[in-house]
């Protein structure tokens, strides 16, 4: 019986393997913004859809595997990407990796058998499992053809995304997630990160990992990226700028951390007013 099962396994794994060599393009066709929009797209999602999904299941930490998650996520979609090029395919393959994920811990945890035995499997096998069916026997080993660099500070610009959504993921609220917020996400902040960290990576990376951000909540942390990504942010403004951000942070903490939906606009505009005077030395207008 068992053997039986390995066989059937092992047919899957090949049949996927050949279904993503198929569809692997000799030359990358997608712009860097492009690959960085779908890959922050995903990662957005990913955190609500995870957190909504599982976030009345017993048994599981519900913020260890949204981490899980979105790591998977990251994953998933650069190894798909780096393999074939196929930008579609991979948005494809990472959201079904995605879904396989949750169903997985939901499942788990959720049929009967499994709370009669009061056993249940770990967030860490939901990613295995999820990894090997969504890239079958696939490996990178030997595959010379790409080069790492194609596309600008990858490797910079993967270790900003994962600190930001670190960030977001220890700071969730219940109460931040309504339907305001994510769309605000995912339809607009996303972009605007996507199109300002080209000119401004090292200065956000700076930011999101220094101590200040740890007094922000959930809103507030989100509410600073809005700011930064509306404004412009200089490289060669780097030493000038990093010691404000803290007196900033600490003199618009409560305005920062009580952003919502009737007072977006106002103290958005004062928050920004704000910014420019102190952080970047520009008059307001």
């Amino acid at each position: 019986m068992n053997n039986k099962k390995d066989l059937n396994e092992q047919q899957q794994k090949q049949d996927f393997s050949e279904m993503i060599l198929s569809e692997t393009l000799s030359v990358r066709i997608d712009s860097d913004t492009e690959v960085f929009e779908a890959y922050s797209n995903l990662m957005w999602k990913g955190i609500f859809e995870i957190r909504n999904k599982l976030l009345n299941i017993p048994n599981i930490d519900i913020k260890q595997a949204i981490l899980t998650g979105i790591n998977l996520i990251d994953n998933l979609f650069w190894f798909i990407y780096n393999y074939s090029f196929n930008l579609q395919l991979t948005v494809f393959l990472t959201e079904r990796g995605k879904l396989l994920f949750t169903e997985f811990l939901f499942m788990s945890r959720t049929h009967h058998l499994m709370k009669q035995i009061d056993k249940y499997p770990s967030i860490q096998d939901a990613f295995h499992f999820s990894i090997k069916r969504s890239i079958g026997s696939l490996s990178c080993s030997g595959k010379t053809k790409k080069n790492a660099n194609y596309i600008t500070n990858i490797q910079e610009k993967r270790a900003f995304y994962k600190n930001l959504f670190k960030n977001i993921i220890t700071k969730i609220e219940e109460e931040s997630f309504n339907t305001f917020v994510m769309d605000f996400c995912i339809a607009h902040l996303q972009k605007k990160i996507v199109t300002t960290i080209d000119s401004n990576l090292k200065i956000f990376n700076k930011i999101i990992l220094s101590d200040p951000i740890k007094s922000l909540n959930f809103k507030g942390f989100l509410f600073l990226i809005c700011i930064l990504s509306n404004n412009h942010i200089r490289e060669h403004d780097d030493n000038h700028i990093n010691p404000k951000i803290g007196i900033f942070i600490s003199e618009n903490l409560e305005n920062l951390n009580n952003v919502n939906t009737p007072e977006f606009e106002n103290k958005a505009h004062y928050l920004i007013i704000n910014w420019e005077k102190e952080v970047l030395n520009e008059p307001s207008i």
